[in-house]
């Protein structure tokens, strides 16, 4: 019986940790791991860039340091993509959740 219990016990308390509703992923202007990264690639380009014109003398083949840079222009500009096309239309599909959910806590408030 006393396992029972504490199964029970343990049980609830899992179930009503899910159930807690949390709304640090709706608020307005927190970073995502995108931006992190897009501002990442955006600021070692550059750098790279410059390694790999570096790394000419290292002897290393001229179609080798070709596909490492056209891969390296082809990050940039998808970064770069994701930075002026899909993260507008993220925050605008975030700003609707959190204007709907400031409008659904105001209807339903007691």
């Amino acid at each position: 019986m006393r396992k029972f219990i504490y199964i029970c016990c343990i049980l609830s308390m899992m179930l009503w940790s899910m159930g807690v509703a949390g709304k640090a992923f709706a608020e307005p202007n927190v970073p995502t791991v995108m931006d992190g990264l897009v501002n990442h690639i955006s600021d070692r380009y550059p750098i790279i860039l410059n390694e790999i014109d570096g790394a000419k003398k290292a002897e290393i083949s001229v179609s080798t340091l070709s596909a490492i840079k056209t891969n390296v222009e082809n990050i940039y500009k998808q970064s770069q993509k994701w930075k002026n096309c899909f993260e507008g239309k993220l925050y605008q599909n975030r700003s609707q959740i959190v204007d709907y959910d400031r409008t659904f806590d105001s209807l339903y408030a007691e």
